[in-house]
């Protein structure tokens, strides 16, 4: 029996949706992409949170913080 699967623009599903959209086991999948038959992308690296400015903090610590002695 054929699956109607829905259409989309992505380009890239988690593991568990590309198994489902193939009709496969999960395992069968994971099976399938260690035998070389499904092609799969590796995710970039996250990218690291942007650098804050320093702004007025340096100055704003001093005002706020006693100077030691």
């Amino acid at each position: 029996m054929a699956r109607t699967s829905t259409t989309s623009d992505r380009t890239t599903w988690a593991p568990s949706r590309a198994a489902r959209e193939l009709e496969l086991k999960r395992r069968e999948f994971d099976l399938a992409v260690n035998l070389g038959l499904i092609r799969t992308r590796q995710q970039p690296p996250p990218q690291p949170p942007p650098r804050r400015r320093s702004g007025p903090l340096p100055r704003l610590r001093a005002a706020l913080l006693p100077a030691v002695c």
